[in-house]
């Protein structure tokens, strides 16, 4: 449960939580350093307006500029019945799929790593995403 942001998860037990910034939680095994293992960045900031999907196709489109040739394919969604989108395999320093939702004007930004079929860590980031996705609820934030 992060009483602040709003939302409660369950993860795995071999996982570590730690709150990284005001905005970001990361879960982690062993070391917040290994890129090897499953992991799940949690951010939450002001939606400004945005829906989700609107948030999703900035993603995708900010990913299609940097490699045009590049399939993302954006995919429609709820988490925790709510609207939310996929954005599976943007690029950046590994490749991701990020979930974006918004709640009382909340943007929850869930990214998940490695997204990349050919890790040997993807098998474990699709139970972790599941999970995830599958036990997430938002709750009435801590003023």
């Amino acid at each position: 449960m992060h009483d602040t942001h709003g939302y409660c998860l369950l993860y795995p037990e071999e996982h570590t939580a730690e709150q990284v910034s005001d905005e970001e939680t990361v879960f982690y095994i062993g070391s917040i350093l290994n890129a090897q293992d499953p992991r799940l960045h949690v951010q939450v900031t002001d939606a400004a307006g945005r829906s989700a999907h609107e948030v999703a196709e900035e993603i995708r489109e900010e990913a299609l500029a940097a490699v045009p040739d590049m399939d993302i394919p954006l995919e429609e969604t709820t988490l925790d019945g709510e609207p939310a989108a996929v954005v599976d395999g943007p690029p950046g320093q590994e490749i991701t799929r990020q979930l974006v939702a918004v709640h009382d004007d909340r943007l929850y930004s869930l990214v998940f790593m490695p997204a990349d079929e050919a890790r040997e860590g993807y098998g474990g980031m699709q139970a972790l995403y599941e999970l995830v996705t599958g036990s997430f609820r938002f709750a009435a934030p801590e003023e």
